[in-house]
């Protein structure tokens, strides 16, 4: 053979070589390989790659906190509440639309009962306010009695047992324990108050976890003390101070509302000093006519109508548009 021929013999056998490795080897593949586990996910298409992006988690859903009408301060001291216990409780049960018309319908016969003692023994029961305010706690406990004794059937069921037959198994159950909880916190931090003691105890333990070692550091069996006292009477005693404090606060959102309302009264009309006085002379004896309360129609009327004798033609219309609402 000629050297031409050999060579071309030599060319066609590398290429037919080449050829049947090229249908051994397996194609490169195009997919986006799948991330190992824990490494960050790739980038969307069209998105910066950042070196710094951790790997993507999902979150999961969170336990719901366990309703509580305790809370402390940094000290560690019970918070007082705004309203009474079984109010704010009844705010953190979720009540079926049945559940909140029977309990709406209780709380407004409560408020009007509560508007009615007010008005009847509303001298007593601001007797009983200053001294307790001055720390006369002879005087108060006298009025608080004498209010009690004449009105029974505002403390006795206490309101918790009025509420809680509208309540459904479950919430009553949540009801009842809220108020438990709540009672034992103020029981301990009151017998700690009276050692001076750490309110969160040496270790920071709350007192409402362990309320008998408070008792124990309390000392003494003093009869003031409500920690000493048979659990009927701790109850009766707790009902009483607590219904005393809420025939308080519907004296003081009166008294308030009254002072709103003036207040925006006179500063629609205007008022002089002397006009001003003349006028909170009527309001005042008004006031005094229905303690605790709102005036009849009939008491309105005349004292609108010894007002507006003091007023000109405009005052007048500046008082009846005045916000009714404050």
């Amino acid at each position: 053979m000629t050297a031409r021929t050999l060579a071309a013999l030599a060319l066609a056998g590398t290429l037919l070589a080449s050829a049947a490795l090229a249908r051994t080897e397996p194609a490169p593949s195009t997919a986006t390989p799948s991330p190992a586990p824990g490494a960050p996910s790739a980038p969307e298409a069209g998105e910066p790659a950042n070196p710094l992006r951790g790997p993507s988690i999902t979150p999961t859903s969170a336990t719901p906190a366990k309703p509580t009408l305790i809370s402390r301060d940094f000290a560690g001291k019970l918070q007082p509440l705004d309203n009474r216990p079984e109010y704010v409780a009844l705010d953190l049960l979720k009540l079926s639309d049945t559940e909140r018309a029977a309990i709406d319908k209780l709380r407004t016969q409560r408020a009007t009962r509560i508007a009615q003692v007010l008005q009847v023994h509303y001298a007593k029961i601001v007797e009983l306010q200053g001294a307790g305010q001055s720390g006369d706690r002879a005087t108060a406990m006298t009025k608080a009695h004498e209010i009690r004794q004449a009105e029974p059937d505002l403390f006795d069921p206490p309101l918790a047992d009025r509420f809680a037959p509208a309540l459904t198994t479950e919430n009553a159950a949540t009801f009842k324990s809220l108020l438990n909880e709540y009672a034992q916190a103020e029981l301990a931090d009151r017998a700690l108050a009276k050692t001076g003691a750490d309110p969160m105890g040496p270790e920071g333990e709350s007192p409402a976890d362990s309320p008998a070692p408070a008792r124990r550091r309390a000392g003494g069996a003093g009869r003031a003390d409500p920690g000493n006292l048979p659990p009927a009477l701790q109850a009766a005693r707790r009902e009483t101070m607590l219904t005393l404090r809420e025939i308080g606060r519907s004296l003081k959102s009166t008294v308030n509302d009254r002072q709103a309302r003036s207040e925006a009264h006179m500063k629609a009309i205007g008022a002089s000093p002397e006009l001003e006085e003349k006028i909170r002379q009527i309001l005042r004896a008004s006031a005094a006519a229905n303690p605790g309360s709102e005036p009849t129609p009939e008491a309105r009327a005349e004292m609108t109508r010894k007002i507006f004798a003091l007023l000109t033609p405009e005052q007048r219309r500046q008082w009846i548009a005045a916000p009714k609402d404050r």
